[in-house]
């Protein structure tokens, strides 16, 4: 399946957990570039928490040490909110309408 394309929820969770992971690393200092991934970001971390130490370490050592030390990380709200059910502005749009043709003092002719 090479040609597979990822659903919408698996592009959702994909990007609500990039924005975890880079939360957790700013709250501790990191600094974090649109061209980072998840595994960029933990690494950055990891080696500004441990230093030489984590060199060589492997992407399930990385992993489990951004976890340890981001588990009391407090994530700050991102500003990314749900879009939630549509709403139909059609009603909303027709009384605006005639209220602007209203207060220009045109007369609207109404269909029976």
């Amino acid at each position: 399946m090479k040609d597979a394309k990822p659903t919408p929820a698996q592009l959702r969770d994909a990007g609500k957990a990039l924005l975890i992971t880079a939360g957790k690393a700013k709250a501790l200092g990191v600094t974090v570039s649109d061209d980072m991934d998840e595994a960029a970001i933990m690494s950055s971390t990891v080696s500004k928490q441990m230093g030489d130490a984590a060199k060589g370490w492997t992407a399930d050592q990385i992993a489990a040490s951004f976890a340890v030390l981001t588990k009391d990380a407090k994530v700050e709200d991102n500003g990314v909110q749900s879009l939630g059910s549509p709403i139909n502005m059609s009603d909303g749009a027709a009384a605006w309408n005639d209220n602007v043709f209203q207060s220009a003092g045109v007369a609207i002719k109404k269909e029976a």
